[in-house]
């Protein structure tokens, strides 16, 4: 992204979440040649205006984020495809469960927790079942061939009506502690 600009060590990009408002963490992704002080100088700032900079060493599909959140994205989709469990409950379950463990413990430190010998033991059976897909499911590639784009159309897994739109939208913010 950064090939045309002359100072080579200067290019950070920095990749917030939404709501970022409410979400802390603002990934900062170094480029090939980008110095370190640079990065730091960027983490610095983010740190005084209250945020907190996880630094991505390379460039990579996803950066880091969206890697983690897109395996377990698959994996939902995987298990709603199998009739596991509805959408209701595969978001009920991520929401009221591990989602709150994760703001205090992420998942290695969970796995050190947890046991590294429980985890590799869970690993022996569990990553031989679990989805490895690794083109996007005929399901998804469907709803949005017949036009289920999630709220912009009203219907994605869920049906939005305005007046649920507009409980968790306000202002075009969307109110992630309402359901």
């Amino acid at each position: 992204m950064a090939s045309g600009i002359h100072r080579q060590d200067r290019p950070v990009i920095t990749h917030w979440w939404n709501p970022p408002h409410i979400i802390p963490v603002v990934k900062v992704v170094k480029g090939q040649f980008t110095s370190d002080q640079t990065v730091d100088l960027v983490c610095q700032l983010l740190k005084t205006i209250g945020k907190k900079p996880v630094k991505i060493l390379k460039e990579v599909p996803g950066f880091l984020g969206n890697r983690l959140q897109f395996a377990l994205y698959r994996e939902a989709l995987a298990c709603l495809k199998e009739g596991v469990a509805s959408a209701e409950d595969i978001d009920t379950a991520v929401k009221g469960s591990f989602g709150f463990r994760f703001p205090t413990l992420g998942p290695l430190e969970t796995s050190d927790f947890g046991g590294l010998d429980t985890f590799l033991t869970i690993s022996q059976y569990l990553f031989e079942v679990i989805d490895r897909s690794t083109e996007p499911p005929e399901l998804l590639k469907e709803m949005v061939s017949q036009g289920k784009l999630g709220v912009k159309t009203g219907e994605g897994f869920f049906s939005y009506p305005p007046e649920k739109v507009g409980k968790r939208c306000k202002n075009g913010i969307v109110n992630f502690l309402n359901d």
